[in-house]
């Protein structure tokens, strides 16, 4: 669970991509996914529809692309070399949140719920 400051803090994060976006002529959406367990930023995007000529390439789907190319997925616990270690994208997605710059579309609705995403974070108002 995050507490009302680590959500605005991230949605912050969220709105950093939003800007980044905007910068390279895309629609203005971003998403981080933060790891529940040790409340770090693992990735970030914007949408890329533009750049890639692909009407697939939002935000949430670029992401899940990424961690799907790079499991396992390894996630430091401690200083001590202790890692939570990831083989499936549904297991590292059900320990994760995503925070994003609006509502997901109905195909990032189902990617996420296929790939079993614990939360979808909002910002409190």
């Amino acid at each position: 669970s995050f507490t009302k400051d680590e959500i605005n803090n991230f949605m912050e994060e969220c709105f950093k991509y939003c800007e980044k976006a905007i910068e390279n002529g895309e629609i203005p959406v971003g998403c981080i996914f933060v790891h529940n367990l040790t409340k770090k930023i693992l990735h970030g995007s914007h949408n890329l529809t533009n750049k890639t000529k692909n009407a697939n390439s939002h935000c949430e789907i670029n992401c899940i692309k990424y961690f799907e190319s790079n499991l396992p997925f390894k996630i430091q616990k401690d200083d001590k070399n202790n890692y939570y270690e990831y083989t499936k994208i549904e297991d590292l997605m059900s320990n994760c949140t995503l925070f994003v710059s609006c509502e997901p579309c109905i195909m990032c609705a189902y990617a996420l719920n296929f790939i079993h995403i614990s939360e979808i974070g909002r910002a409190h108002v």
